[in-house]
Protein backbone atom coordinates (compact mmCIF):
# COMPACT_ATOMS: atom_id res chain seq x y z
CA UNK A 1 0.00 0.00 0.00
CA UNK A 2 0.94 3.49 -0.98
CA UNK A 3 1.22 5.97 1.83
CA UNK A 4 0.83 9.81 1.57
CA UNK A 5 4.70 10.32 2.01
CA UNK A 6 5.44 7.97 -1.26
CA UNK A 7 2.98 9.77 -3.19
CA UNK A 8 4.67 13.10 -2.47
CA UNK A 9 8.45 11.58 -3.57
CA UNK A 10 7.43 10.47 -6.55
CA UNK A 11 5.35 13.30 -7.38
CA UNK A 12 8.68 15.41 -6.71
CA UNK A 13 10.69 13.20 -8.63
CA UNK A 14 8.48 13.08 -11.27
CA UNK A 15 8.85 17.17 -11.01
CA UNK A 16 12.57 17.18 -11.14
CA UNK A 17 12.26 15.26 -14.26
CA UNK A 18 10.22 17.44 -16.24
CA UNK A 19 12.46 20.44 -15.05
CA UNK A 20 15.64 18.59 -16.29
CA UNK A 21 13.57 17.94 -19.89
CA UNK A 22 12.66 22.02 -19.95
CA UNK A 23 16.04 22.84 -19.27
CA UNK A 24 17.55 20.68 -21.88
CA UNK A 25 15.15 21.77 -24.31
CA UNK A 26 15.85 25.07 -23.74
CA UNK A 27 19.45 24.75 -24.21
CA UNK A 28 19.03 22.41 -27.47
CA UNK A 29 16.48 25.89 -28.23
CA UNK A 30 19.50 28.32 -27.82
CA UNK A 31 21.90 26.07 -29.47
CA UNK A 32 19.91 25.74 -32.62
CA UNK A 33 19.51 29.58 -32.84
CA UNK A 34 22.97 30.33 -32.21
CA UNK A 35 23.15 27.49 -35.35
CA UNK A 36 21.04 29.86 -37.56
CA UNK A 37 22.18 32.68 -36.90
CA UNK A 38 25.70 31.82 -37.89
CA UNK A 39 24.06 30.38 -40.73
CA UNK A 40 22.29 34.08 -42.13
CA UNK A 41 25.81 36.14 -41.09
CA UNK A 42 27.62 33.40 -42.94
CA UNK A 43 25.14 33.62 -46.47
CA UNK A 44 24.78 37.79 -45.62
CA UNK A 45 28.73 38.07 -45.62
CA UNK A 46 28.67 35.82 -48.91
CA UNK A 47 26.18 37.88 -50.95
CA UNK A 48 28.17 40.94 -50.02
CA UNK A 49 31.26 39.80 -51.41
CA UNK A 50 28.96 38.37 -54.49
CA UNK A 51 27.54 41.87 -55.35
CA UNK A 52 30.91 43.42 -55.02
CA UNK A 53 32.10 41.21 -57.33
CA UNK A 54 29.33 41.47 -60.07
CA UNK A 55 29.77 45.72 -59.47
CA UNK A 56 33.82 45.65 -60.01
CA UNK A 57 32.53 42.92 -63.09
CA UNK A 58 30.16 45.85 -64.41
CA UNK A 59 32.61 48.55 -63.93
CA UNK A 60 34.97 46.66 -66.05
CA UNK A 61 33.41 45.57 -68.74
CA UNK A 62 31.45 49.00 -68.84
CA UNK A 63 34.27 50.91 -70.47
CA UNK A 64 34.16 51.79 -74.12
CA UNK A 65 35.88 49.73 -76.51
CA UNK A 66 39.07 51.18 -77.86
CA UNK A 67 39.54 50.84 -81.82
CA UNK A 68 41.60 48.33 -81.35
CA UNK A 69 38.78 45.99 -80.95
CA UNK A 70 36.39 48.01 -83.67
CA UNK A 71 36.42 47.72 -86.81
CA UNK A 72 36.74 44.30 -87.12
CA UNK A 73 36.63 42.58 -90.71
CA UNK A 74 35.11 39.70 -89.52
CA UNK A 75 32.38 38.92 -87.15
CA UNK A 76 32.06 36.41 -84.40
CA UNK A 77 29.83 33.58 -84.58
CA UNK A 78 28.69 34.01 -80.73
CA UNK A 79 25.97 36.52 -80.18
CA UNK A 80 27.31 39.83 -79.28
CA UNK A 81 26.45 39.85 -74.99
CA UNK A 82 26.97 42.49 -72.35
CA UNK A 83 28.87 40.55 -69.89
CA UNK A 84 27.74 42.79 -66.97
CA UNK A 85 24.07 41.89 -68.24
CA UNK A 86 22.77 38.46 -65.89
CA UNK A 87 22.04 35.38 -68.24
CA UNK A 88 18.50 35.59 -67.27
CA UNK A 89 17.79 39.28 -68.42
CA UNK A 90 15.54 38.44 -71.71
CA UNK A 91 15.71 40.65 -74.89
CA UNK A 92 12.06 41.77 -74.14
CA UNK A 93 13.19 43.19 -70.73
CA UNK A 94 16.05 44.90 -72.61
CA UNK A 95 13.98 46.89 -74.96
CA UNK A 96 10.75 49.21 -73.65
CA UNK A 97 7.94 48.61 -72.97
CA UNK A 98 5.68 51.05 -74.42
CA UNK A 99 6.44 52.90 -77.85
CA UNK A 100 7.13 56.82 -77.61
CA UNK A 101 3.92 58.88 -77.42
CA UNK A 102 2.52 60.31 -80.92
CA UNK A 103 3.25 64.12 -81.61
CA UNK A 104 6.14 66.09 -79.97
CA UNK A 105 8.41 64.29 -78.49
CA UNK A 106 8.96 64.85 -74.85
CA UNK A 107 12.54 64.61 -75.09
CA UNK A 108 14.75 65.38 -78.05
CA UNK A 109 17.96 64.91 -76.52
CA UNK A 110 17.44 61.03 -76.01
CA UNK A 111 20.03 58.74 -77.72
CA UNK A 112 16.66 57.18 -79.13
CA UNK A 113 14.06 59.83 -80.11
CA UNK A 114 11.70 58.27 -82.38
CA UNK A 115 11.27 61.30 -84.89
CA UNK A 116 8.70 59.66 -87.68
CA UNK A 117 5.58 60.68 -89.55
CA UNK A 118 3.65 60.46 -86.54
CA UNK A 119 5.99 61.90 -83.79
CA UNK A 120 7.98 65.36 -84.34
CA UNK A 121 10.71 67.45 -82.66
CA UNK A 122 10.26 70.83 -80.87
CA UNK A 123 9.32 73.76 -83.57
CA UNK A 124 13.03 75.38 -84.36
CA UNK A 125 14.85 72.64 -82.38
CA UNK A 126 18.52 71.82 -82.36
CA UNK A 127 20.67 70.03 -80.33
CA UNK A 128 23.29 72.25 -78.56
CA UNK A 129 27.03 71.60 -78.56
CA UNK A 130 27.36 69.95 -82.01
CA UNK A 131 30.36 69.54 -83.37
CA UNK A 132 31.85 68.62 -87.16
CA UNK A 133 33.33 65.48 -87.12
CA UNK A 134 37.25 64.81 -88.86
CA UNK A 135 35.81 62.21 -91.66
CA UNK A 136 36.18 63.78 -95.10
CA UNK A 137 33.26 65.54 -96.65
CA UNK A 138 31.63 66.08 -100.02
CA UNK A 139 30.96 69.32 -101.12
CA UNK A 140 27.53 70.95 -99.68
CA UNK A 141 26.00 73.68 -99.48
CA UNK A 142 26.04 74.80 -95.81
CA UNK A 143 28.23 74.01 -93.19
CA UNK A 144 25.94 73.76 -90.75
CA UNK A 145 25.17 69.99 -92.59
CA UNK A 146 28.49 68.61 -91.62
CA UNK A 147 27.79 69.04 -87.53
CA UNK A 148 26.25 66.13 -85.16
CA UNK A 149 26.08 65.93 -81.83
CA UNK A 150 29.51 64.98 -79.93
CA UNK A 151 28.77 61.54 -79.27
CA UNK A 152 27.49 60.79 -82.89
CA UNK A 153 30.73 62.94 -84.32
CA UNK A 154 33.36 60.62 -82.40
CA UNK A 155 31.73 57.51 -83.56
CA UNK A 156 31.56 58.36 -87.04
CA UNK A 157 35.16 59.23 -87.12
CA UNK A 158 35.79 55.88 -85.27
CA UNK A 159 34.11 54.15 -87.56
CA UNK A 160 35.34 56.29 -90.90
CA UNK A 161 38.70 55.29 -89.95
CA UNK A 162 38.05 51.30 -89.08
CA UNK A 163 36.31 51.43 -92.86
CA UNK A 164 39.02 53.00 -94.21
CA UNK A 165 41.31 50.47 -92.65
CA UNK A 166 39.30 47.77 -94.51
CA UNK A 167 39.63 48.84 -97.55
CA UNK A 168 35.93 50.59 -97.93
CA UNK A 169 36.59 54.46 -97.01
CA UNK A 170 33.82 56.94 -97.04
CA UNK A 171 32.93 60.41 -96.61
CA UNK A 172 29.88 62.13 -94.99
CA UNK A 173 27.19 64.48 -97.43
CA UNK A 174 24.64 65.65 -94.88
CA UNK A 175 24.43 65.60 -91.52
CA UNK A 176 22.45 68.01 -89.26
CA UNK A 177 19.48 69.99 -90.67
CA UNK A 178 17.67 73.08 -89.28
CA UNK A 179 14.07 72.68 -89.31
CA UNK A 180 13.80 75.71 -92.27
CA UNK A 181 16.63 73.45 -94.03
CA UNK A 182 14.57 70.64 -94.44
CA UNK A 183 12.08 73.00 -95.52
CA UNK A 184 13.85 73.84 -98.56
CA UNK A 185 15.20 70.18 -99.08
CA UNK A 186 11.24 69.19 -98.98
CA UNK A 187 10.42 72.28 -101.27
CA UNK A 188 12.42 71.48 -103.80
CA UNK A 189 11.69 67.05 -103.74
CA UNK A 190 7.74 68.09 -104.69
CA UNK A 191 8.58 70.63 -106.81
CA UNK A 192 10.64 68.05 -109.23
CA UNK A 193 8.75 64.64 -108.04
CA UNK A 194 5.58 65.80 -107.14
CA UNK A 195 4.38 65.83 -103.21
CA UNK A 196 2.97 61.77 -103.22
CA UNK A 197 6.24 60.66 -104.13
CA UNK A 198 8.60 63.26 -101.73
CA UNK A 199 6.56 61.87 -98.82
CA UNK A 200 8.41 58.27 -99.57
CA UNK A 201 11.97 59.10 -99.04
CA UNK A 202 11.85 62.67 -97.93
CA UNK A 203 10.59 63.94 -94.14
CA UNK A 204 8.47 67.16 -93.47
CA UNK A 205 9.97 69.88 -91.62
CA UNK A 206 10.51 69.13 -87.93
CA UNK A 207 10.08 65.14 -88.91
CA UNK A 208 13.44 64.85 -89.59
CA UNK A 209 16.05 62.41 -88.39
CA UNK A 210 18.91 65.16 -89.37
CA UNK A 211 17.21 67.75 -87.33
CA UNK A 212 18.02 65.25 -84.30
CA UNK A 213 21.95 65.78 -84.95
CA UNK A 214 22.18 62.25 -84.59
CA UNK A 215 21.85 61.64 -88.34
CA UNK A 216 24.29 61.09 -91.12
CA UNK A 217 24.12 60.07 -94.95
CA UNK A 218 27.67 58.47 -96.04
CA UNK A 219 28.61 57.57 -99.20
CA UNK A 220 32.11 55.35 -100.79
CA UNK A 221 35.14 57.97 -101.17
CA UNK A 222 34.84 58.06 -104.61
CA UNK A 223 31.44 59.39 -104.59
CA UNK A 224 29.92 56.04 -105.94
CA UNK A 225 26.24 55.97 -106.34
CA UNK A 226 25.51 59.15 -103.69
CA UNK A 227 21.81 58.87 -101.81
CA UNK A 228 21.00 56.53 -104.89
CA UNK A 229 19.78 52.71 -104.50
CA UNK A 230 22.90 51.94 -106.28
CA UNK A 231 24.92 52.69 -103.30
CA UNK A 232 23.17 49.44 -101.96
CA UNK A 233 25.32 47.38 -103.90
CA UNK A 234 28.71 49.15 -103.05
CA UNK A 235 31.13 47.31 -100.48
CA UNK A 236 30.98 50.86 -97.88
CA UNK A 237 26.94 49.51 -98.33
CA UNK A 238 27.90 45.89 -96.96
CA UNK A 239 30.32 46.82 -94.62
CA UNK A 240 28.35 49.30 -93.12
CA UNK A 241 25.27 47.00 -92.40
CA UNK A 242 27.50 44.82 -91.45
CA UNK A 243 30.19 46.76 -88.99
CA UNK A 244 28.24 50.46 -88.20
CA UNK A 245 26.57 48.89 -84.84
CA UNK A 246 29.90 48.52 -83.45
CA UNK A 247 30.46 52.29 -83.04
CA UNK A 248 26.56 52.90 -82.01
CA UNK A 249 25.06 53.53 -85.86
CA UNK A 250 22.51 51.44 -87.59
CA UNK A 251 21.02 51.66 -90.83
CA UNK A 252 17.94 53.56 -90.23
CA UNK A 253 15.85 52.80 -93.09
CA UNK A 254 17.01 49.47 -94.12
CA UNK A 255 15.47 47.04 -97.62
CA UNK A 256 12.56 44.59 -96.74
CA UNK A 257 11.31 46.98 -94.27
CA UNK A 258 9.83 50.15 -95.76
CA UNK A 259 6.08 49.11 -94.40
CA UNK A 260 7.51 49.34 -90.97
CA UNK A 261 9.75 52.68 -91.47
CA UNK A 262 7.40 54.05 -94.46
CA UNK A 263 10.04 54.95 -96.24
CA UNK A 264 12.32 53.44 -99.50
CA UNK A 265 15.38 51.95 -98.70
CA UNK A 266 18.33 54.16 -97.31
CA UNK A 267 21.70 52.53 -96.97
CA UNK A 268 23.10 55.61 -96.73
CA UNK A 269 20.98 57.08 -94.03
CA UNK A 270 22.78 56.16 -91.05
CA UNK A 271 21.40 57.01 -87.17
CA UNK A 272 23.38 57.00 -84.01
CA UNK A 273 21.65 55.17 -81.09
CA UNK A 274 24.62 53.99 -78.98
CA UNK A 275 26.24 50.68 -79.22
CA UNK A 276 24.13 48.58 -77.00
CA UNK A 277 21.02 49.17 -78.47
CA UNK A 278 22.86 49.31 -82.38
CA UNK A 279 24.03 46.11 -81.83
CA UNK A 280 20.50 44.57 -80.03
CA UNK A 281 19.21 45.58 -82.90
CA UNK A 282 21.36 44.30 -85.17
CA UNK A 283 20.76 40.88 -82.98
CA UNK A 284 17.19 40.86 -83.39
CA UNK A 285 17.07 42.39 -86.82
CA UNK A 286 14.38 45.34 -85.81
CA UNK A 287 14.47 48.80 -86.86
CA UNK A 288 13.97 51.66 -84.37
CA UNK A 289 10.58 51.58 -84.76
CA UNK A 290 10.13 48.12 -83.58
CA UNK A 291 12.93 48.57 -81.21
CA UNK A 292 10.93 50.79 -79.18
CA UNK A 293 7.62 49.32 -80.36
CA UNK A 294 5.84 51.76 -82.39
CA UNK A 295 5.75 49.90 -85.53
Amino acid sequence: MTTGVDQEGRLAELADEVHRARAVEARRRIARHRAVAALVAVAALAATVFLVTVVARGDDSGAAPGPASRGRTTTSDAEPRDPARPATVTDEELRPTDAPPVGTTPDPTDPLVLVDRQRNLPQDWAPSGMVAPKLAWATTDAVERRLLRPEAARALDEMGFAAARDGVPIIGISAFRSQGSQQQVFDRYVRTEGEAAARTFSARPGHSEHQTGLAVDVTSADGTCPTEPCFGATPQAAWLAAHAPEYGFIVRYPAGKQLITTYEAEPWHLRYVGVGPAQEMQRLGLTLDEYLRAA
